[in-house]
């Protein structure tokens, strides 16, 4: 009687009779993913990609490139401003994947991206609709690496709330993270709400939680301050706007839609809807209702950076495919004596 009323989903993950059903099509995600995947590197190969941008236009391969001489005339980190403290960070980032592009292109660092993923696919390898997946390696030849490392550390953020070894997947996510101030903002935001109810007791939460704070921090006052003195690379795209209004204008949705990249500004647009439309749904589902404080950082993602937005792919995808997030972990049964 038990069988026959159980929730078909529930059926489909844990009826022995569906084991080998499920085993195979857990492999035929894996082996469609890798297709694509190694499809994305081809197109790397034909593609002009390059890790790091003209530095005249790309704020982050400035940063990068001032980062490398600094330490090119022998100067100390020590002596560095906090904030370029995250500039070194991100510079590091850089040095790893210019040296991989050195030796082996574009296809070398599409390959240790695509590789960064493999606990991503592994999830979804499990899930009813798993096959979602297979958009992460299209979006990863569609973007910068910068964008898809971004992508990588709020994913990294999920799984270590879902599965916990925070030694591997939360130095990683922090790293990552420091790509982009949407990003740290996002991450530190899902780390102090439904990473604290999953894994309450990790010291090493808390060290993640109060780094990804340092960093917002520095990088907050940084801006605050150089668009209220006005300073050189501070500049507003509103005539006369200063401080906090000047932040708002060089939002990359605002920006693209002054410089009319409404393709931009549509896809921020549909994504913001559909998490929107997911918090609510989630508000509603007490098995999904970990998602609404992920979806919530959407709001500040639209109005600061639009990396932040980009950072939120793989949790989209995983409330699409069917992955349950309670507000709070389910305790566990006592056994019946």
């Amino acid at each position: 009687m038990v069988y026959f009323t159980m929730k078909r989903e529930a059926l489909y993950d844990i009826t022995p009779a569906y084991a080998p059903y499920n085993r195979i099509r857990r492999s035929l995600i894996i082996v469609v993913y890798i297709a694509i995947s190694i499809a994305a590197i081809i197109y790397s190969h034909f593609s002009d990609r390059t890790f790091l941008g003209d530095p005249l236009v790309d704020g982050y391969t400035s940063q990068v490139h001032y980062i490398w001489n600094y330490f090119d005339g022998n100067n100390s980190i020590l002596d560095l401003d906090p904030l370029l403290w995250i500039h070194a960070l991100r510079a590091f980032i850089a040095y790893i994947f210019v040296s991989l592009e050195d030796i082996g292109g574009s296809p070398l660092v599409s390959f240790v991206l695509l590789l960064l993923t493999a606990p991503i696919v592994k999830i979804f390898a499990s899930l009813k609709r798993g096959y979602l997946i297979f958009l992460l390696p299209i979006v990863e030849a569609g973007v910068s690496d910068r964008t898809f490392l971004v992508i990588i550390s709020v994913s990294y953020l999920i799984i270590f709330i879902r599965n916990g070894n925070p030694y591997l997947y939360l130095p990683i996510s922090f790293v990552f993270s420091n790509l982009s101030s949407g990003s740290v903002m996002n991450s530190l935001f899902i780390s102090t709400t439904v990473a604290r109810n999953y894994q309450k007791n990790s010291f090493s939460l808390y060290v993640y939680i109060t780094s990804l704070a340092a960093s917002f921090v520095i990088s907050a006052l940084d801006k605050y301050q150089g668009f209220s003195e006005e300073r050189a690379g501070y500049d507003s795209t509103v005539y006369g706007a200063s401080g906090f209004v000047a932040i708002l204008s060089r939002s990359t949705i605002f920006v693209s839609f002054v410089d009319g990249n409404y393709a931009r500004v549509l896809l921020y647009v549909i994504i913001a809807a559909v998490a929107l439309g997911l918090m609510i749904f989630a508000i509603k589902n007490r098995n999904y209702r970990g998602y609404v404080m992920i979806m919530l950082s959407v709001i500040p993602s639209l109005i600061f950076e639009g990396l932040g937005f980009m950072s939120l792919l793989v949790p989209i995808l995983l409330f699409l495919a069917g992955e349950k997030l309670p507000w709070r972990p389910a305790k566990p049964e006592k056994a019946v004596e």
